[in-house]
């Protein structure tokens, strides 16, 4: 019979690993080596540990601006000093026609029917730019890639 571990390597391991180990050893005279063999520690260079990647997340205060009025968010600070510090300001809102067919040109690719500009004109709430922008049609978004998808996955397996 197979030497099962024991004493301080033994309380090392868990307790699901040990049961594994002690089936194998018992049924087939098995025994597996500890996992440490496997796969050694990484080590890493400070420069590697100092990457951006890897540093802890930091609550940033937001920056103090000049123009206050500008902003709307918490990220429009940011933004602005990015900006008062290069000595640039920002481009003027724009007008309503305008910021319909951007919206509807960037989801779409194509500019906003009559009706929507009529619509998004005459309606003066506080939503009334999220509720003229118009739903992605579902062939837009991927739905129906699965069955091209699909099938070149099984030309790929039979082929």
């Amino acid at each position: 019979m197979s030497q099962v571990p024991c004493g301080a390597e033994r309380q090392r391991r868990p307790a699901t690993r040990l049961a594994v180990e002690a089936h194998l050893a018992e049924k087939f005279g098995l025994t597996l080596r500890p996992l440490e063999n496997f796969a050694p520690r990484a080590k890493f260079t400070p420069e590697e540990k100092s990457f951006w990647a890897y540093q802890p997340v930091l609550d940033t205060p937001p920056p103090a601006v000049h123009d206050e009025s500008w902003i709307k968010t918490p990220v429009d600070r940011f933004v602005l000093a990015k900006l008062e510090s290069q000595k640039l300001v920002p481009a003027p809102a724009a007008d309503k026609l305008t910021l319909l067919r951007r919206v509807t040109f960037d989801l779409t690719g194509l500019p906003p029917t009559p009706e929507e500009v009529d619509a998004f004109l005459a309606d003066e709430s506080a939503n009334a730019f999220e509720a003229s922008v118009r739903p992605i049609p579902n062939c837009w978004t991927g739905s129906r890639r699965d069955s091209w998808t699909e099938a070149g996955a099984s030309s790929r397996s039979t082929g």
